[in-house]
């Protein structure tokens, strides 16, 4: 039974299981397991059908509904709307995440993506979906954080290339001679001309 052997578990405040979009045997088995549940669906007809259907029984089953999330949305044409989803669905909309190829990629550096872009609309939506779940306060990033944050990361860049300017500068310069002021010149130190002794 899934409900005993999550009992068994300690130390997790919450525990999140994913869950198709169908009502087969696990599916139902969850739903006796848990206390809530978040909606995730597409912006097409058929899934928001199915998502809609999954809330019903999700309620009956005397889960609570914490909202519906749309997801992977590509802002075509063909694509229901938020007001025509909501309508459809009768549920709450926590969060409208748009498609993103980074996801993948971020899945093979095993960095997530709100990580590496947390001022993306993706990272944002994200943060609203996961607020939404946990029951905390979110406010969305201003338009002064993201100029802040693109400054931040324009000067550590340049400090970066300046860094490595020098660097070559340095590689490259001839050695030579210097003198001390008030004293006779002296060679310039060379770690590896005595090595090579």
């Amino acid at each position: 039974n899934l409900r005993r052997y999550l009992d068994k578990l300690d130390g997790y405040d919450n525990i999140i299981m994913d869950t198709p979009p169908t009502l087969q045997s696990h599916t139902i088995e969850c739903f006796a397991a848990v206390e809530k549940a978040l909606i995730v669906a597409t912006a097409d007809a058929p899934a928001v059908t199915d998502a809609t259907r999954m809330a019903y029984h999700a309620e009956k089953a005397g889960l609570e509904i914490m909202g519906l999330a749309v997801n992977r949305v590509r802002n075509r044409d063909y694509e229901l709307s938020t007001e025509e989803i909501q309508s459809i669905s009768g549920m709450n909309i926590v969060g409208v995440i748009p498609e993103n190829e980074n996801v993948q990629r971020s899945l093979a550096d095993g960095k997530p993506e709100v990580l590496k872009n947390p001022y993306s609309n993706f990272s944002i939506e994200i943060n609203k979906v996961a607020s939404a779940v946990f029951g905390l306060g979110y406010r969305p990033p201003s338009m002064l954080d993201k100029i802040k944050l693109l400054v931040g990361i324009r000067r550590s860049q340049g400090r970066t290339e300046d860094f490595e300017k020098l660097k070559s500068k340095k590689a490259s310069a001839p050695k030579s001679d210097y003198r001390i002021p008030g004293r006779p010149s002296a060679k310039r130190y060379d770690s590896t001309a005595e090595d090579a002794s």
